[in-house]
């Protein structure tokens, strides 16, 4: 009975080395080259192509997707905007008729952290989170931007509304 056992843990790790063995390929593609530092994928042009708005209270109580975000990128103009991230340091924004997205029109920015930043904050203008990295190798940066209800004491509570502002290199 031992000996069946220990066979059928031997097959067991035998197909999971070779599944691992199959997909290591497959991660390797995934890594970002070291000297290609995130930092250095956020500086360039980024014209805005979508908005999407989340009810972040309708998240949290569970409502049905249908009901959780809006896509907002046609009711107003927000392509007019255009961000320009700079290795510097520096940013500016050509805002056109678009709503304020950044707060501000120039200035510098900072980074929460260099190698694996999560949130931008525009001098001047407002503290964006990066939202995800994937795409930022394609040329597509996703920032968001939540807002928050604060109780009678002014402390923070829930948050309530998100929006994801998608951006593609120009």
């Amino acid at each position: 009975m031992k000996r069946i056992i220990n066979n059928k843990w031997t097959y067991m790790l035998a197909v999971c080395l070779l599944i691992i063995s199959a997909c290591s390929d497959d991660i390797e593609d995934l890594k970002l080259d070291p000297a290609e530092s995130k930092t250095a994928l956020l500086s360039g042009t980024w014209a805005l192509s979508s908005v999407v708005q989340t009810d972040e209270d309708a998240v949290r109580k569970g409502f049905p997707e249908f009901v959780l975000r809006e896509d907002l990128t046609n009711l107003f103009p927000f392509t007019d905007l255009v961000l320009v991230i700079g290795a510097d340091g520096s940013y500016s924004v050509t805002q056109g008729n678009s709503p304020d997205v950044i707060g501000s029109s120039s200035g510098s920015y900072t980074l929460d952290d260099q190698e694996f930043p999560s949130q931008i904050n525009f001098q001047g203008g407002r503290t964006l989170d990066i939202a995800t990295y994937n795409g930022l190798l394609e040329g597509i940066l996703t920032l968001k931007l939540t807002r928050f209800q604060r109780n009678s004491e002014g402390e923070i509570t829930n948050a309530f509304v998100s929006y994801e502002y998608k951006f593609e290199k120009q």
